[in-house]
């Protein structure tokens, strides 16, 4: 390990000659890497198996959601056949499988990992890991991939190939991995703002709460009824609107405070009410919209009875819903077959705007942020 590296370990952890794991900091990014060397064919299936044993202690020591690559000497033969085990073995992958191979698969299966040396196309010199020269022959009589990068997190992984002109004395090849660590995004801690709500309890600054009300406009005259019935609809611990005062602030003022909103739509509504068409079904009481889909349901079952020809015709009003002009819309509220008060539209067109205010220098509605009926 390079000195630079060593200063960004963190633990290391040696079980035994066969496995050893350390533990680094990249970029506050936690990476675990498990070396290992398997027995070989040969060896005793005891062996094999405490191999194994030791190995999963060791994987499962380590939490779940870090980077964890497991690689060294595996000493199986995974081979090319895919089915069942896609996420496991990619498509490049080489040979056929053995006894030992479906070990290792069995381990990446239980710890959901991956065989990254099969994910990468390259020619067959770049995939094999392990050889033996003939003399006699003067060529490779087997070669394998038996040494295997296995991983939790692909997405970490660039590349994996070997090293055919690096000379090693041995008759395993250089197998080299490229990662991609990409460093974590610092959380910012958003400062809300704080309210004192007990200060409202103070008769003196509800005093002057109170003077500073009247000092403004009251277009419409509210009456103290409304605001406490409003009040009682607000739902406590919401997230705050626009101007980011929460709705306890207005609770624990009690009527000093008002959602403007719902009283001016309650007042709204019972002008209008009486004066909608009966085609009218979304928004409105004792009314809903899937009353007209029972409708149009008993009117195909019945002509379907019947045997009669039905012609059904569906009008999409989303892009006009969200064409409407404000002005224009001021003043339909106003005409003799509505005949609001203009005080009231008023008091509704300056919420409007300072809600607008708020967002955007430009307001318009946005049909994607509306509830189409």
């Amino acid at each position: 390990m390079s000195p630079l590296m060593a200063e960004r370990m963190d633990s290391m952890d040696c079980r035994n000659e066969r496995v050893m794991g350390i533990t680094l900091t990249i970029d506050r990014t936690k990476i675990s890497i498990i070396q290992t060397y398997a027995p070989q064919q040969g060896r005793s299936l005891r062996e094999k198996e405490q191999f194994y044993e030791t190995l999963q202690e060791m994987t499962e020591t380590i939490r779940h959601h870090e980077n964890v690559i497991v690689m060294g000497d595996m000493n199986g033969h995974v081979g090319q056949n895919r089915d069942g085990v896609e996420h496991v073995i990619g498509e490049f992958s080489i040979g056929e499988r053995n006894q030992e191979g479906e070990r290792i698969i069995d381990y990446c299966v239980m710890n959901n990992m991956s065989m990254m040396n099969t994910y990468y196309k390259h020619q067959e010199s770049h995939k094999w890991t392990w050889y033996r020269w003939n003399e006699a022959q003067q060529g490779y009589t087997e070669r394998s991939m038996i040494d295997l990068f296995l991983t939790n997190k692909k997405n970490i992984f660039k590349d994996v190939r070997t090293i055919p002109s690096v000379s090693l004395d041995s008759d395993h090849r250089l197998v080299v991995a490229k990662l991609k660590i990409v460093k974590p995004k610092e959380k910012v801690k958003k400062k809300q703002k704080r309210f004192k709500l007990e200060n409202l309890k103070d008769e003196e600054k509800k005093q002057a709460l109170r003077q500073l009300e009247e000092q403004g406009e009251n277009p419409n005259e509210i009456s103290t009824e409304e605001v406490k019935e409003a009040l009682k609809k607000m739902r406590s611990v919401k997230a705050p609107g626009d101007d980011e005062l929460p709705i306890e602030l207005f609770k624990a003022a009690g009527e000093e405070c008002v959602e403007w909103m719902s009283i001016v739509e309650k007042r709204l509504r019972t002008c209008v009410e009486e004066k909608l068409g009966i085609w009218q079904y979304g928004f409105r009481p004792n009314r809903n919209t899937t009353d007209l889909v029972f409708t149009l349901k008993m009117i195909m079952e019945k002509s379907w009875e019947w045997s009669i020809d039905k012609y059904v015709a569906f009008i999409d009003l989303e892009k006009a819903f969200d064409r409407i002009r404000r002005d224009c819309l001021w003043r339909v509220l106003q005409h003799q077959d509505y005949g609001i008060n203009s005080k009231l539209i008023r008091v509704f067109k300056s919420i409007r705007t300072r809600r607008a205010e708020s967002r955007t220098e430009s307001w318009r509605v946005n049909g994607l942020a509306l509830r189409q009926e």
